[in-house]
């Protein structure tokens, strides 16, 4: 009767207010930056007063929780649905394709968002998918494996992500 399904994140394209509670009249709880990732908790719900829907989210880089505006006043769309790479299971993200001659520029967690830079391609000498990619988190170019040699997903596509445009 359910099936699993990823949770649904937005990543900020602009600056963007995270409120304490519901309504956008309350206090400010931090500023989230472009880049910054939001893990969707709640709703979205219609806020009474202005006729502005609003989702309640937790900001992957510190915790925070609090509400964002998804559409404004007029009714017009601040968010839009973005097609990205999630990373599923911990792995590195390197220079190069062959990950025997290429550098570690860092670790990448599990959540973690990227734009995909280039079609997958295959590693025939180690059976791997990699694909070069950029960071939402900090822009910083490489390679991540999509697939490993015995088929375990490290990053896959998700539509799960919306942007904010305001």
């Amino acid at each position: 009767f359910l099936e699993r399904c990823a949770k649904p994140f937005l990543s900020c394209r602009e600056e963007l207010l995270l409120h304490a509670e519901f309504e956008g009249t309350s206090p400010e709880v931090r500023k989230l930056w472009p880049g910054q990732v939001v893990e969707v908790l709640e709703g979205p719900r219609r806020e009474a007063a202005t006729e502005c829907l609003r989702v309640r989210g937790k900001a992957l880089k510190d915790g925070k929780i609090g509400y964002i505006a998804l559409k404004d006043a007029a009714g017009n769309d601040i968010v839009e649905p973005i097609k990205v790479l999630v990373c599923r299971l911990s792995t590195t993200l390197t220079t190069a394709l062959d990950v025997s001659a290429s550098k570690t520029v860092r670790k990448v967690e599990a959540g973690e968002v990227f734009e995909a830079l280039d079609e997958a391609q295959e590693d025939e000498k180690r059976k791997l998918s990699r694909v070069k990619v950029r960071t939402r988190r900090d822009a910083k170019e490489g390679w991540v494996t999509l697939k490993g040699n015995s088929g375990t997903c490290f990053v896959e596509e998700s539509d799960q992500l919306q942007v904010v445009k305001k």
